[in-house]
């Protein structure tokens, strides 16, 4: 290509036009820049006081349904307050003309969600019937479980629909907010280019070293706001993900509370059927009876609170874990002696294998509850009269306890979720056994925890065969012969 030269008269005019229009491109892309920087900090602040202004509406309906219970202390009416307030100037914040101390005006769609059409429609009156309601709470009353019974339906129906659309309308406009700014930054960044390669090739060709280092610092600088972008969607990402946490807990205080409240009505409702009729006017077969309901009742509270506490130790990394070497034959005589009664009183025949057994790598006291966990399930789902296989296999590097039954198996739902909270098959015979289904997550990761692996299939043509693999101590492993039984049978 020819190179044109331009007349000495005029260069120094096309370079003022070309030092010009490079100048103004690049304050574009610097303008641009900045203020995406200053809008995703912004969007940022106001996105999190949205988030933050939602989980507060729940902290407050917690409260509330916590002062209507006989224990409720001063902590829980400090705590209502404390939440109620912040939640008032939360929402303040975001309902003025620049929400909170940014410069970003509420948008049409947000104005509508806020102040309209329809009046007692908008989330600005929500709000304030919400805000009311609480205040009602605090000062106390007659009526407290009416208004705590308000106050629900509004945390979570409508009220917390629009706190959470709310929040949607700060994330969409934000990402439509500074894509635009960074299409702006990046059509000047592109103009700069287009005028510097115009220009090096009629100007600038004995100054293109110069040229080169101006390039690299605009390609940084689209780089910089590039990362910024990436961290507003971050933030964002990080919201969605305390969102998705606070509707797992509600899920899960709402299943737990369910499973709670049926053993709570046995254990009341035989103790208030005798209280009422009097010992001495039933016969005492009907006494044992209804205390039998109420013992095993107990149990299954007792249980559940107990797999509740496991998990929330696993959660917080709280299990003491023991790792060492131990026989399994004592951790399955352990297992076998806890589960040997309920096996018994449903007819069930626990089949047990045993030869020379080895010593595995593990946790006692969890191997054991993951033992006992699998053959409880086994027995639980097992018709009567049938026969729970217990036996041992190992090779070179692990041993495996397998439990095998001839039940129904598990349902393809469970099998494809193993290790989610509260898995129950739909299927009525199965649904209808007690159980909270935080069995198998359980079991799951405490044989994580412990090196090893929990493994479920179904049998052919019936049954399930439940797998619990760990290490051995060392490829020349210790045999424990206190047992050696081939075949053991208990009824």
């Amino acid at each position: 290509m020819r190179i044109l030269r331009p007349n000495p008269e005029r260069l120094w005019i096309r370079y003022t036009i070309a030092v010009g229009a490079l100048a103004v491109f690049l304050t574009i892309h610097y303008l641009a820049m900045h203020q995406a920087a200053v809008m995703s900090d912004e969007y940022a602040a106001i996105i999190n006081q949205s988030g933050k202004q939602r989980m507060l509406s729940q902290r407050i309906a917690l409260f509330s349904d916590s002062m209507t219970k006989p224990e409720s202390g001063e902590d829980i009416y400090l705590g209502l307050g404390s939440a109620l307030a912040e939640f008032e100037s939360s929402h303040i914040d975001l309902t003025t003309s620049n929400v909170g101390d940014t410069g970003i005006p509420l948008s049409p769609a947000l104005k509508e969600l806020y102040f309209g059409p329809g009046a007692q429609n908008s989330l600005d009156f929500m709000v304030r019937t919400y805000i009311e309601l609480a205040r009602q709470m605090l000062r106390g009353g007659e009526n407290l479980d009416e208004t705590n019974a308000k106050i629900q339906t509004l945390a979570r129906g409508d009220l917390l629909e629009k706190l959470d659309r709310a929040v949607y309308l700060y994330e969409e406009e934000a990402i439509e907010a500074i894509s635009g700014i960074r299409t702006a930054a990046q059509v000047g960044f592109v103009l700069s280019l287009f005028v510097l390669a115009l220009e090096a090739l009629l100007i600038f060709l004995p100054a293109h070293r110069s040229i080169i280092a101006s390039l690299q610092k605009l390609k940084t600088a689209n780089t910089k706001l590039a990362e910024m972008v990436d961290r507003s969607k971050e933030v964002m990402q990080e919201l969605q993900t305390t969102r998705d946490a606070d509707v797992a807990k509600s899920d899960f205080l709402a299943h737990m509370s369910h499973e709670f409240r049926t053993p709570l009505n046995a254990i009341t409702g035989f103790a208030e059927l005798i209280k009422s009729v009097g010992s001495k006017n039933l016969p005492s077969s009907k006494i044992d009876e209804y205390l039998d309901d109420i013992h095993s009742s107990g149990i299954h509270l007792r249980n559940m609170i107990s797999d509740v506490l496991d998990i929330s130790r696993i959660e917080k990394n709280q299990l003491k874990i023991e790792i060492e070497s131990h026989p399994v034959s004592e951790v399955l005589d352990e297992a076998l002696t806890i589960t040997r009664l309920g096996a018994s009183e449903r007819d069930i025949h626990l089949a047990v294998e045993k030869g020379h057994l080895p010593f595995v790598l593990c946790d006692r006291h969890s191997l054991t509850k993951c033992l006992v966990n699998i053959i409880h399930n086994a027995i639980k789902y097992s018709p009567p009269g049938s026969t729970v296989t217990v036996s041992v296999r190992r090779d070179a590097q692990k041993t495996a306890i397998v439990v095998e039954d001839q039940g129904k198996g598990f349902p393809e739902e469970i099998l494809e979720n193993i290790g989610l909270p509260f898995l129950r098959s739909t299927d009525p015979l199965i649904a209808s056994q007690e159980g909270a289904g935080l069995g198998l997550l359980i079991t799951k990761h405490l044989m994580e925890i412990q090196n090893g692996a929990l493994d479920v299939v179904n049998r052919s043509p019936k049954g399930a065969r439940v797998t619990l693999s760990l290490p051995n101590q060392n490829s020349d492993y210790q045999t424990d012969s206190t047992d050696s039984h081939d075949i053991q049978t208990l009824h």
